[in-house]
């Protein structure tokens, strides 16, 4: 009798885990029908991509852009870092990825900006830029990739300080590699480059985003990638700091930068 009981309640256990596979086969089949992606949406139609230090929140036709971008952050990621060299360790960077500039506008409130604007760190831990899929009449997919790293690097130099705009806006377009060949601005064919002893360039040429990266390509050249960092950290005068840290005055920072331009690519 007590061989019988224990051949039936043997049957009932390994019935119950013969069930019990069948129905984890069930749950994953079904979960697998459904697309991940609809189950994270907020209540704004937004979708959560998370990567080592990155958050995204964007709308589902532009998966693969975020993809792209996740992609192009995280492989400059750490050479960013190694440059800036932040004194704090960064907390996750959310990346708000909107599907149209006017929607990206909306957002960061700034509703009639030009389509040239299209990537804004809004705070020390978060940035929105265009979706690379709708990037306007000005810039096109692979700019907005780019932009990213921008705006990525805003954020980085800020765990700083908030340097001058202009060096600001440089360190960025070089970290981004948005590099715009000299030789195709007219004002720098003429002569005509910023004047970096003019408090109005100081403050903001918007000139800056067209030379930017040349500033920081001749500082590193000629001094290091530590020097730019001090100049960043440094508080105070500019004049002062540049004097102090680099041993030139703006107008002579100005003219040996030209000369720099000059010789690498307007010579020829």
């Amino acid at each position: 009798m007590n061989k019988i009981v224990i051949k039936i309640i043997v049957l009932l256990i390994i019935t119950s885990l013969l069930l019990g596979c069948y129905q984890k086969i069930d749950k994953t089949t079904e979960k697998s029908v459904i697309n991940p992606d609809e189950e994270k949406k907020d209540m704004n139609g937004f979708i959560k991509k998370e990567t080592e230090h990155f958050i995204f929140n964007y709308k589902i036709d532009d998966k693969k852009a975020v993809d792209d971008l996740a992609k192009i952050l995280e492989e400059n990621y750490e050479r960013i870092i190694n440059d800036i060299k932040p004194t704090i360790e960064l907390s996750t960077i959310k990346v708000f990825v909107y599907p149209s500039i006017d929607e990206f506008h909306k957002a960061v409130y700034k509703p009639d900006a030009s389509d040239g604007f299209v990537g804004y760190a809004i705070s020390a831990t978060e940035f929105a830029i265009v979706s690379p899929n709708n990037p306007g009449t000005v810039h096109n997919y692979e700019y907005m990739l780019k932009t990213a790293v921008h705006e990525f690097t805003h954020i980085v130099v800020g765990s700083l300080r908030m340097p001058p705009r202009w060096l600001n806006e440089s360190i960025a377009l070089y970290e981004a590699k948005q590099f715009i060949d000299p030789s195709n601005l007219k004002f720098m064919m003429k002569g005509e480059h910023p004047n970096f002893a003019n408090n109005n360039f100081v403050s903001m040429d918007s000139r800056v985003y067209a030379i930017g990266y040349t500033i920081i390509e001749f500082m590193v050249e000629k001094w290091s990638m530590e020097k730019v960092r001090k100049l960043i950290k440094e508080k105070g005068n500019l004049e002062d700091n540049m004097i102090k840290i680099l041993n030139v005055t703006p107008r002579e920072f100005e003219k040996q930068w030209f000369n720099f331009v000059y010789d690498k690519y307007l010579k020829n």
